[in-house]
Order: C-alpha cells, then structure tokens, then sequence
C-alpha cells in the first residue's frame, strides 16, 4: 500500500511540475509582484531613479519611501493576452497613487505662495522639496492606466521586452 501511494505522490509531483507555468500572463504578473513585494532588482532600480534628482539624504530616504509606498500599493489586472507566435500582447489595468497630481499641486502652490519658501531671503529648493515629497507622500488619490506589455517568446520561454517610457511613468504616477 505504502509504495502504490508513493507512486501515486510521485507521479502527482511529476506531472504538476512539468506544467509549463511560463505564458505571457504568468510573465506579467511576476513582474507586478516584483513591485508589490519590493524584489531586490526594483529596489536598485529605485536607487537609480532617486539618484537623478539632487536631494539631500533625508529627502532621498523620503522619496524612496514615496516611492516604495506606491510600489506596495499598486493594484492590478490583466485584461487580455494576445498571442501571434512568439510575440503576445498582455493588456493590463493598473491602479496607482496620482503622484503627477501631486507634483503638480505642488508646482502650482509654489508660483502663488513663493515667499514660504524662501530661507535667508533666498530661495530654497530644500524647503520646496520637502513640501513636494510630503504632498507626494500623503496623497490618496489613485489614477488608473492601460499597459500593453509585450513579451517575446525565446527558446520556448516568454521573455517581458523592455518596458516603455511611458509603462515606468505609469506605473511611478507620474503620466
């Protein structure tokens, strides 16, 4: 009985694990679960976006926060999967905090109310960041957006090709 039941644990393990779990769709969802659970990978490339803007330390910690905040917070489905031989197309709704808005906001509160930002009778970019980072942080409201991602087929396994531009932006908030 002991060695029918192995077998049967065996063959059930077998046959499970030879399951092809690469499709396009399986593609997409790791990479939205890279964002949702912070992967190593995202948070280096997060290093390099923060890394373009001139911040101090404390706003750099800030802003990591901002965007590790959006990151966990990124809800998403896929809406269709299109397949032409090696190419497929995964249609993907994405729901996200409307930190563009924010940014915005910011820019406009900061043409009509200059003077709050100024620091020894000169202007501070320190003062206005730390006002824009806060916005950034504290904002509610979310934004939905369409990706197309498109995934190549190589070797008989499904690579995601280069996100766009535009894909980052949305997914940051800030199209």
């Amino acid at each position: 009985m002991k060695k029918k039941l192995l077998i049967f644990l065996f063959l059930i393990f077998i046959i499970t694990g030879c399951n092809n779990t690469n499709t396009p769709t399986n593609e997409v969802q790791k990479l939205f679960l890279n964002y949702t659970s912070l992967s190593s990978d995202l948070l280096i490339q997060l290093d390099r976006v923060i890394d373009g803007e001139i911040l101090t330390d404390e706003q750099n910690a800030k802003y990591k926060e901002v965007l590790k905040r959006q990151y966990e917070d990124l809800q998403y489905k896929v809406k269709d999967e299109v397949i032409n031989d090696d190419i497929a197309i995964v249609s993907t709704e994405i729901e996200v905090y409307n930190l563009k808005k924010a940014i915005k906001e910011s820019d406009e509160y900061l043409e009509n109310n200059r003077e709050e930002f100024y620091l020894n009778d000169e202007f501070s970019n320190e003062l206005f960041w730390n006002y824009k980072l806060d916005k950034m942080y504290n904002t509610n409201e979310r934004i939905t957006y369409t990706l197309d991602l498109s995934l190549t087929k190589i070797d008989d396994t499904w690579h995601l090709d280069e996100l766009l531009e535009t894909d980052r932006q949305k997914i940051h908030g800030l199209y």
